[in-house]
């Protein structure tokens, strides 16, 4: 600090340097958590698209087969 300056006013400078890196700290954390919200929902849309698809394909299946039901699993055989 500048000897220039009053005890308070360096205290002032002080206590402001230290809320803004905390602010700055407060900000970085919530893009990340923002990141990794945006990337999740960006995951989550691509699984969902991917089971649609494959709905459609079973559905096409089944249709096609024209038995109006799933056909029994392996299981049940």
């Amino acid at each position: 600090m500048n000897e220039k300056h009053s005890k308070a006013r360096q205290t002032a400078e002080k206590a402001f340097s230290k809320t803004r890196v905390e602010t700055a700290s407060r900000e970085r954390a919530f893009q990340e958590v923002d990141t990794i919200d945006r990337a999740r929902q960006m995951k989550t849309s691509r699984l969902r698209e991917a089971r649609l698809a494959r709905e459609a394909v079973e559905t096409a299946r089944v249709e096609r087969e024209g038995s109006g039901t799933r056909a029994p699993s392996p299981k049940t055989l």
